[in-house]
């Protein structure tokens, strides 16, 4: 039996879906929040990438027996827009996925190939310590604006330190001059 960890609990439960949804994990080690996910939307294309294949081959291991399993892939973000962009994704999920605020631009660039037009990105952090939270947000906040999207709702789990923000599209013509924070 596998132990879903509170903070991918937590955060399945941010994310919607409807039927013409399409949902990309960035990071989806494992694939636990990916069964969680299709247990809860059946209907939703449900799409994970991981940049290691050793996780990739668990995820696909733990998610061959749904009805509906994801498609998961070795990739990093950066280099996903070629075998995925041809169908965008109406929301892009990531847990604890650090290259959002350590390389804001070249994650920014990423996201925006992957995502629909009017899609959004919903980033999940579990910082080390509870007073980390504030530091990591404000690191978001000005990522965002550097990444070419505005950070939107802001949610956190009450039962520990972890925390949501989204992000939305800034218009083409706000994009122009991001640059690393």
């Amino acid at each position: 039996m596998t132990v879903v960890p509170q903070r991918l609990r937590w955060f399945s439960t941010l994310v919607s879906g409807s039927h013409a949804d399409r949902i990309l994990e960035v990071g989806c080690g494992t694939g636990i929040l990916l069964a969680l996910l299709a247990e809860r939307l059946p209907s939703t294309m449900l799409v994970g990438i991981d940049r290691s294949a050793l996780q990739v081959r668990k995820a696909t291991q733990r998610l061959a027996a749904l009805p509906n399993p994801p498609r998961v892939y070795e990739r990093e973000l950066e280099a996903a827009d070629a075998p995925l962009a041809s169908a965008p994704f109406s929301r892009i999920i990531a847990m604890n996925v650090n290259l959002v605020w350590t390389q804001p631009v070249s994650a920014g660039i990423a996201l925006r190939a992957l995502l629909a037009p009017r899609g959004r990105v919903l980033l999940g952090f579990e910082p080390p310590t509870p007073s980390g939270r504030a530091g990591l947000q404000d690191r978001l906040a000005r990522a965002a604006t550097a990444a070419g999207f505005a950070q939107g709702m802001e949610d956190h789990d009450r039962a520990s330190s972890t925390f949501a923000v989204e992000w939305r599209r800034l218009p083409q013509r706000a994009q122009a001059g991001t640059a690393e924070p």
